[in-house]
């Protein structure tokens, strides 16, 4: 059989695959599938989807955006400090994935790639579009798994691309919400002008007028700003599951086509009440989107730590020679160089030379630690003092700092239990008030005899005021919040679980004084001579110990050293004219 030939008319068709509008000119006709396709990426995709069996993904998918598939060559190289070894053998992959446009893409992703018994997990948030994967390494290799969802239209990334993923979804939200804010204004003049005449008297043609303009200046909020809602919802109809979004949807929907249909009824309109909800909820998640963005900024600022090259030291017999290298080019095994001011680049251990070196971002604790040759240092500490060599042992996602960055995006990962219960109860919760809105309306309408008017408006007002924007903001708010939190303040939990346990407790007790106090020396007290300060003072100055900078803003007193040496862990010396000090 024929795969697929040209076809040279002028019509117009849509592609089976993405639904884009193409010219069969410059497209093809598939006679196996007997439909058009936009590109070989579309018709790809879609004869892995029927093969697999998968054909129901296009009843599911909902607010689906016409246009091509993109799929790019990965290069698996790029997610090596991604993949973390289990003690079952398997991998663990942590990656994010764009190009995911509604619920359908998730299931279709979660059930093409979990087909194959080498993927053991495949989940994917679809808030975050963070997905993990843990598949064995001796069935399928991680390159083949990453091109498996190339190969569907969407494009896998490491984790540190999240924050522009964020940053999109922030701006996308602003700009809806500033459209909501601009025209919503402009409708309430309108709505205020017209509830003032219907008070005090208004000429009829210019109150109809009134009208229009509000249904003209409402009806972009509808289209634009409230798309995000109707999408959702529709998507979240069609998988016959409820959510915050639905209620949204039909209290502003309602109001706006009730406000339509009576302004030809010479009814009151309400389209001040349909853009307002968008506009209020819309607020809502841009603050959301925010605090998502923040939340992932402060994993961001801690695989900041990591310096971006490193002094690799190599060693012959007869000589040693210094070569400035990519971080990612450090592997177990080498020599790198550490230097007094410098960040360590790996996980290590100290084979030459003598450091004081602040470890306070791990421990706590704002003492410097004196470490010497058979000493470990960890990735992101600072050196204060000391020249010497360390010889890496842990690079990556196996690096002490990795390890504590995993910690924090799992905590952001997981819903708390909180959540997980208000989600229940959500789901739960809104077919309720529509039925109690559809009842509120037979009510009123059938058995007290009111007009339509106001049954349909009373039966709206029950929508409108039951939208649980609270609980669907507040809570997720309120975990995003206290994680970053947390994590700013240098207090790791590897669950949001244990935040809510600690939410009750009474008492703390802490092993370490370092971990609660402000975290910079101070001097208390001074007995030293009045004809030592300059001296004492001028050393101060030059030293990076945190002892000495205590001192230092005591007196703060410089006078120029004609020489200067510091000995990690035995003190400082120096000249000022000829004298030793």
């Amino acid at each position: 059989m024929e795969q697929k030939k040209t076809v040279n008319n002028n019509k117009t068709h849509k592609c089976l695959h993405c639904e884009a509008s193409i010219n069969t000119n410059t497209a093809f006709f598939n006679q196996e599938y007997n439909g058009h396709f936009c590109c070989e990426g579309c018709f790809a995709v879609y004869k892995i989807i029927q093969e697999g069996g998968l054909s129901s993904f296009y009843q599911k998918r909902a607010g689906w955006t016409a246009g091509a598939v993109e799929q790019a060559f990965i290069d698996s190289d790029y997610f090596t400090d991604y993949l973390k070894p289990n003690k079952d053998g398997t991998i663990t992959l942590n990656i994010v994935i764009s190009g995911i446009r509604c619920a359908a893409c998730v299931w279709l992703l979660e059930s093409f790639i979990t087909k194959d018994d080498a993927v053991k997990l495949f989940r994917i948030n679809y808030a975050t579009h963070k997905a993990k994967i843990i598949f064995d390494p001796n069935k399928i290799l991680s390159g083949d798994l990453l091109n498996r969802i190339s190969q569907l239209g969407y494009c896998p990334l490491p984790q540190s691309e999240t924050e522009n993923i964020y940053a999109k979804e922030r701006k996308d939200y602003f700009y809806r919400f500033g459209a909501g804010v601009f025209f919503t204004m402009q409708v309430m003049i309108y709505s205020f002008a017209n509830y003032a005449g219907y008070f005090h008297g208004m000429d009829k043609d210019l109150y109809f007028l009134f009208q229009l303009l509000s249904w003209l200046l409402a009806t972009p909020v509808m289209i634009y700003s409230a798309k995000p809602f109707f999408v959702k919802a529709l998507s979240s109809l069609k998988h016959k599951v409820f959510t915050m979004d639905t209620l949204v949807t039909l209290g502003s929907g309602t109001a706006y086509l009730y406000s339509i249909a009576a302004i030809f009824l010479g009814y009151e309109t309400f389209f001040d009440t349909a853009v307002t909800i968008v506009t209020l909820i819309l607020l809502g998640r841009f603050i959301e989107a925010g605090a998502k963005q923040k939340g992932n900024n402060t994993v961001s600022k801690l695989l900041s730590l990591k310096p971006k090259k490193v002094r690799k030291v190599i060693i012959d017999k007869s000589h040693r020679e210094i070569i400035i290298i990519p971080i990612e080019s450090l592997v177990v095994g080498d020599y790198f160089a550490l230097s007094s001011g410098e960040v360590v680049a790996a996980d290590g251990k100290i084979t030459e030379g003598e450091y004081e070196i602040d470890e306070s971002m791990l421990t706590g604790e704002s003492t410097p630690v004196h470490k010497k040759a058979g000493d470990l240092v960890f990735t992101g500490t600072k050196i204060i003092t000391g020249e010497g060599i360390a010889l890496v042992e842990k690079t990556g996602s196996e690096s002490f700092i990795s390890k504590i960055v995993a910690a924090v995006e799992n905590a952001q990962t997981y819903k708390s239990n909180i959540e997980v219960i208000l989600d229940k109860f959500i789901s739960k919760f809104v077919p309720f008030v529509i039925c109690i809105s559809v009842i509120t309306f037979i009510s009123w309408f059938f058995i007290f005899n009111l007009n339509f008017e106001v049954s349909i408006m009373r039966a709206i007002s029950v929508l409108v005021i039951a939208c649980p924007c609270a609980m669907g903001l507040a809570a997720p708010l309120a975990v995003i919040n206290s994680i970053t939190r947390l994590s700013e303040a240098g207090i790791i939990f590897k669950n949001i679980m244990t935040v809510e346990i600690y939410a009750d407790a009474k008492n703390f007790y802490f092993d370490k004084t370092g971990t609660i106090t402000k975290g910079e020396m101070s001097v208390a007290k001074s007995i030293i001579d009045d004809s030592a300060v300059e001296f004492v003072s001028s050393l101060a100055f030059y030293s990076n110990h945190p002892a000495s900078k205590a001192i230092y803003n005591l007196y703060n007193i410089n006078s120029k050293l004609q020489e200067y040496n510091e000995v990690a862990g035995q003190g400082i010396e120096g000249y000022i004219n000829s004298n030793i000090i």
